[in-house]
């Protein structure tokens, strides 16, 4: 009886090691795939006669190679829910930026093309207006295992990091932007609790007071002190991502145009 319950239990963990293994397989597999599918994006720019550079995801990334405005106009024929590309230097982050007005998280789980992904693309939230623009732009990316999308934001736990890396690229079809972190700070999100701050709410200002309220909220949360402040009339950007040293826990970096 010992021997059949033996026999049984180390089945059971044969199975068990084998479907860990396919997942990790197939967890490798789509990695890779997502990343040439954001290499092709490039790719557009080169086979359309525009300047363009095929990416290797496991380089660092250089402003450089973000795509200016009239190449972002080539991109929207392939894709029209394409409205910028976002950018930091030596980090994996230089990715499309999309923005579906009638379903603001399709993204979350669909690539450039559309089809379905676990990587998704990041993504505008449906409330920011781009063409105004809005005081405040809000995009999200996922925070992934293999460190693509914006996990890399991260890093900015460091303030050395922080340091030697102020700024973030959002080339829009619209114009070409840099912005310098003013920012960066953990937060949870509709968790219900006192604790909760749904910054990602914020979007127009209607009195100066509002824009000023909420930078202060932003900076006196930040993990540091940057040294750079706003004011009503500065344009913002909000990038965000998972993390989890706390329920729905979100790490943020705002940065202000320059």
């Amino acid at each position: 009886m010992k021997k059949i319950i033996f026999i049984m239990a180390m089945a059971i963990c044969a199975i068990a090691l084998v479907t860990s293994g396919v997942k990790i397989y197939e967890h490798a597999m789509e990695a890779r795939e997502q990343s040439q599918k954001f290499d092709d994006v490039l790719n557009m720019l080169e086979k359309s006669g525009k300047k363009g550079e095929k990416e290797n995801s496991t380089e660092e990334l250089d402003t450089t190679k973000v795509p200016k405005m009239s190449e972002l106009w080539t991109l929207r024929k392939k894709n029209s829910d394409l409205v910028g590309w976002i950018n930091i230097a030596n980090t994996r982050i230089n990715y499309p930026v999309m923005q579906t007005k009638e379903n603001r998280d399709y993204y979350i789980n669909h690539n450039f093309e559309k089809e379905k992904s676990s990587y998704g693309v990041p993504y505008v939230d449906d409330k920011s207006n781009l063409d105004l623009p809005s005081d405040n732009i809000v995009i999200y990316g996922h925070h992934m295992n293999n460190g693509s999308m914006f996990t890399d934001i991260d890093r900015y736990n460091d303030k050395k990091f922080f340091e030697s890396n102020r700024k973030v690229i959002f080339n829009t079809v619209n114009g070409e932007n840099e912005y310098q972190i003013i920012a960066v700070f953990r937060a949870t999100v509709d968790t219900g609790t006192h604790k909760d701050f749904n910054f990602y709410r914020f979007t127009d200002a209607q009195i100066p007071d509002e824009f000023e309220n909420y930078v202060n909220t932003c900076k006196g949360k930040s993990l540091y002190d940057t040294g750079v402040g706003a004011s009503y009339g500065d344009k913002l950007l909000t990038l965000v991502t998972c993390e989890y040293s706390q329920q729905n826990g979100r790490i943020v970096l705002l940065a202000k145009k320059v």
